[in-house]
C-alpha cells in the first residue's frame, strides 16, 4: 500500500557533494517522500597509522602504477561541492542531538553515525558507508572482480531496548547495486559508484513507500536449482562480501603492501594484454540458431550449451546482433541490428530463415543516419508493429509495417524526452506493458535500470510504474529479448553484465506484474562454457521451436 514516507537525510555541509545534491533534488520531487535534512558537524580527525619504509615505498610505487593505468573517459565529478537548491528542509543538529522520529534516516555524510545517534523505536538508518567506499572500489578493481558492488546497509536499535542503551543492536545489508568492472580506470569506477548511490537510495525508498518488502526483493534473486547449484552465485557472493565488510568496520580485508603491489602488477599485465589483443584482433557479434521442436520455450533455452548453436554466416567485419524472430505467411524472419565494425551507427536488417536456420534474402529495413538497434517486432489488433531502439532521439517510436518485412512507417511517438533502450512490449491479457532500460548515470556507461510503463492500448498513453526503476544493476536489469510464456508463467530475458559487456543472459520468471508492484526470480542463465570460442551473448528470441541468439567472438584483423 502506498504511503507518504518520512525521510531524514543527514549531510555534512549546506554545500554537499554533487551526488548528494542530486539525490536530495530527486527525493524532493518525489510525491511519496517527505524529506527533512539534518546538518551534522564532523569531529572525526583523519589519522594514519605509521608504516615501515619498505611498505611506504611499495605503496608509493603501487599508487604510481595505478595512476599510469588510470585513463578516465568521463568528466562528471561526484565530489564537487554544490549549494543546496532548496534549504527550506534544512535543520541543524550535532552528534549529541537525538534524531526526530521518522520512517527512515539516510546517512549521506562522510562518516558513520555515532551509536548514540541511532534513533530509538526501531527506525532504520540506511548507510552506504562512503567513508570506506574508495577503499572497497580499489579492492574490487585490484582483485578483478566480475562485478563492482555498492552495498546499502540498515542500522537500527531493537525497539524493546531501553532508550539509554548505547550501541548498535543490528546491521544488515538491504540492497546491492551491481556495476560493470571492466574499466581499468579507478577514477571512472569511483565516479560510477558514487553516482549510482543516487539510484540505489532513491529506488529503495520508492519501493518502501509503495509497501514493498525490500529485503525479500533483494534476496529472492539468489535462487537455486533442484541440485542445490546456485543460478546466481554472484548474488550470494555479494551477500558474503557485504557481511565480511560489516564485520570489518566496512573495510575490505587488510593485505600487505607487497600483496597489493602484486595485484597492481597483475592488473597492469591484463591491461597491456587487452591493448595488444585489441590491436591484433577485433570482436564480432554474430547470430546463432538451434531448432528444438516439441519442447517448451524455457526447456529450449536451457537444455543446450551455447556451443550447440549453429552460427549464421554473416559478412566479415560486420556485426549482426539483437535478433528478433517473427513468423509471417509460413516463413520465419529474423530482424537484427547490422553495423560495420568501423562505423559509429547501425541500421536494421531482416533475413528469411531456411529450414536449416541459414539466412536468405537479407534486406535493409531501416536506416535514418542515427544509431538503430533492437528491432522489436510484434502484432497487435491485426497490425504488425516494430519498436526499434531510438535512444539517440530521446524517444520511443512505434512503426507499422506497410509492406512486410522491409517497409515501415512511423505511427506514433510513444514516449518522448526519455533516454531508454531496448524497449520491449508485452500484453498480459489485460493491458500492455513496456519494459525499457535507463542508465542510473552516464558514468556507469551501461543500462543498469529497468523501467516499466503500462497502457490499455498500444497506441494509447503510457503511464510510468510507481516503483520505477523496478530492477537495478548490470547483472539483471537490461532486456535481452521478448518476454515469453512457458506453461502458466511469463519469463523475462535479461542481460548478465558480469565479467564483460554481453557476457550472458538471465531467464527470470515474472512473479508479480501489476500497476503497483513488480517482482521476478532468476531461474536460468545462458553462459559461455569454459574454453569456448564464445566470449558472451546478450540477446535471445524463440518462436515455434527455433531459437536465435547473438554471440561475440574474436577474429584476427
Amino acid at each position: 500500500m502506498k504511503q507518504v514516507l518520512s525521510v531524514v537525510a543527514i549531510i555534512d555541509s549546506p554545500t554537499p557533494l554533487a551526488w548528494v545534491n542530486k539525490l536530495i533534488d530527486r527525493l524532493e520531487q518525489r510525491n511519496g517522500v517527505e524529506l527533512s535534512i539534518l546538518l551534522r558537524s564532523s569531529d572525526q580527525a583523519d589519522s594514519k597509522s605509521g608504516e615501515s619504509l619498505p611498505d611506504s615505498l611499495m605503496r608509493a610505487s603501487g599508487e604510481k602504477l595505478l595512476g599510469k593505468m588510470d585513463k578516465p573517459r568521463f568528466a562528471q565529478n561526484p565530489w564537487q561541492a554544490e549549494a543546496l537548491s532548496n534549504t527550506s528542509a534544512l535543520k541543524k543538529t550535532d552528534a549529541s542531538t537525538a534524531l526526530v522520529r521518522c520512517d527512515v534516516v539516510i546517512n549521506l555524510s562522510d562518516s558513520p553515525l555515532d551509536p548514540d545517534m541511532l534513533p530509538h523505536g526501531g527506525t532504520p538508518v540506511w548507510d552506504a558507508h562512503i567513508e570506506t567506499l574508495d577503499a572497497r572500489i580499489k579492492d574490487q578493481l585490484l582483485q578483478r572482480a566480475p562485478l563492482c558492488w555498492v552495498h546499502l546497509w540498515a542500522h537500527y536499535r531493537d525497539p524493546d531496548k531501553e532508550a539509554s542503551t548505547p550501541g548498535t543492536d543490528s546491521c544488515s545489508r538491504i540492497a546491492t547495486h551491481a556495476l560493470p568492472r571492466q574499466t581499468y580506470s579507478i577514477t571512472d569506477l569511483r565516479r560510477a559508484a558514487y553516482f549510482s548511490l543516487v539510484s540505489l537510495f532513491e529506488s529503495r525508498l520508492v519501493w518502501l513507500s509503495q509497501g514493498a518488502n525490500i529485503l525479500a526483493s533483494e534476496y529472492r534473486q539468489s535462487t537455486a536449482l533442484p541440485n542445490g547449484k546456485l543460478i546466481d552465485p554472484e548474488r550470494q557472493a555479494a551477500q558474503t562480501d557485504a557481511d565480511c565488510l560489516m564485520n570489518n568496520q566496512f573495510m575490505p580485508a587488510a593485505v600487505s603492501e607487497f600483496v597489493r603491489l602484486k595485484q597492481l602488477l597483475k592488473l597492469f599485465y591484463h591491461q597491456s594484454l587487452d591493448r595488444i589483443r585489441h590491436r591484433l584482433w577485433y570482436e564480432q557479434w554474430q547470430l546463432a540458431v538451434i531448432n528444438d521442436t516439441g519442447t517448451s520455450s524455457l526447456a529450449a533455452l536451457t537444455r543446450h550449451k551455447l556451443d550447440d548453436f549453429a552460427i549464421i554466416e554473416s559478412p566479415a567485419k560486420t556485426w549482426w546482433a539483437d535478433p528478433h524472430l517473427y513468423q509471417h505467411d509460413g516463413s520465419l524472419y529474423v530482424f537484427f541490428e547490422e553495423m560495420q565494425i568501423d562505423s559509429d551507427h547501425a541500421h536494421l536488417s531482416v533475413a528469411r530463415l531456411s529450414h536449416d536456420g541459414q539466412p536468405s534474402e537479407v534486406k535493409k529495413v531501416m536506416d535514418d543516419g542515427q544509431h538503430l538497434s533492437y528491432p522489436f517486432v510484434f502484432s497487435a489488433d491485426g497490425e504488425l508493429y516494430m519498436i526499434p531502439e531510438t535512444a539517440s532521439r530521446k524517444s520511443v517510436l512505434l512503426y507499422k509495417a506497410e509492406q512486410f518485412p522491409d517497409q515501415w512507417t512511423l505511427v506514433k511517438e510513444l514516449l518522448n524526452d526519455v533516454d531508454l533502450a531496448d524497449s520491449t512490449v508485452h500484453f498480459d491479457g489485460q493491458r500492455w506493458w513496456m519494459f525499457a532500460n535507463a542508465m542510473s548515470h552516464r558514468c556507469v556507461d551501461e543500462r543498469d535500470e529497468l523501467h516499466l510503463y503500462y497502457s490499455d492500448q498500444i497506441t494509447g498513453s503510457w503511464t510510468p510504474h510507481p516503483m520505477n526503476p523496478v530492477i537495478t544493476g548490470v547483472d539483471r536489469a537490461r532486456m535481452a529479448g521478448p518476454v515469453f510464456r512457458d506453461g502458466d508463467h511469463f519469463y523475462r530475458p535479461s542481460q548478465y553484465g558480469a565479467v564483460r559487456y554481453g557476457y550472458g543472459i538471465n531467464l527470470a520468471r515474472i512473479e508479480v506484474l501489476n500497476t503497483q508492484a513488480y517482482s521476478e526470480v532468476i531461474e536460468g542463465r545462458l553462459l559461455p562454457e569454459q574454453g569456448s570460442t564464445w566470449l558472451g551473448c546478450h540477446s535471445v528470441t524463440h518462436m515455434n521451436g527455433t531459437t536465435v541468439l547473438d554471440r561475440v567472438t574474436r577474429h584476427r584483423r
